[in-house]
């Protein structure tokens, strides 16, 4: 069993702490792990509060990957909303924290002493998303479908009742490109954060293996890939080097 531990620092201890307040920590820990199958809560440690959760060996490695995803500034948007909400929290409690694994801090919490995070825009763009819809739902006129692609998952997507219909078809099935306007906001360091993605369409996309791709690429006469030495490498390339949809 792996064991993390998000650390509330000099603020509360076990025994003052509210159970309402500690209970609204323990939700968005979770939701920073993820996984929550395989992630147990395990008490309370320290004279700080000390948070201690067990992941299940089969997901560590799982988790192990969020919490680094969400380090770089690159995780899924639901760990990334609940490490914010998490150190929104801290600074409001007037303290900082902590995540640790095995002793060692894998994440800083600045909390009180943080500075304000400055941002460029909100910036809207035209563009896309490609990924698999895990979720369609909503009462009233505004649908909110999440997008799951790799180990990222969207959940700021809006569309309408009518397209929120047909999307609702292909839940948890093929490849989808939504069609719509992003709203970006751009951080100092570089990184684009997605506040909200308006769906106008979407479109199917086939499920072809990059190989098939290549070699329907080179079918195509009058184009240059057949020169290219190694066009799967420079595939992954390009599509690693641009997030669709973002602001350029």
């Amino acid at each position: 069993m792996t064991r993390y531990t998000f650390r509330i620092i000099e603020s509360f201890t076990p025994e003052t702490i509210p159970m309402v307040r500690l209970g609204e920590y323990v939700v968005e820990y979770a939701k920073l792990l993820g996984e929550i199958k395989d992630v147990h809560f395990d008490g309370i440690v320290d004279q700080s509060v000390g948070l201690v959760a067990v992941i299940e060996d089969q997901s560590a490695t799982r988790v192990a990957t969020r919490v680094n995803a969400v380090k770089r500034g690159d995780g899924p948007d639901d760990a990334t909303r609940a490490m914010k909400r998490l150190d929104d929290m801290l600074a409001a409690d007037n303290a900082v924290g902590e995540l640790v694994l095995d002793g060692a801090k894998i994440i800083a919490f600045p909390g009180r002493n943080r500075q304000e995070r400055q941002f460029f825009g909100p910036f809207t763009q035209a563009g896309a998303l490609d990924g698999e819809v895990i979720r369609v739902g909503g009462q009233d006129d505004t649908i909110h479908v999440h997008l799951r692609d790799g180990e990222r998952i969207y959940t700021s997507c809006v569309t309408t009742p009518e397209v929120g219909r047909r999307l609702g078809h292909h839940l948890l099935g093929p490849t989808v490109r939504l069609l719509g306007e992003g709203r970006w906001v751009r951080f100092p360091n570089g990184l684009w954060e997605l506040r909200q993605f308006r769906i106008r369409d979407f479109e199917l996309l086939e499920d072809v293996s990059l190989p098939e791709v290549v070699s329907r690429l080179r079918a195509v006469k009058g184009n240059e890939w057949n020169a290219v030495a190694a066009p799967i490498d420079t595939l992954l390339d390009e599509r690693g080097g641009e997030e669709r949809g973002k602001p350029h």
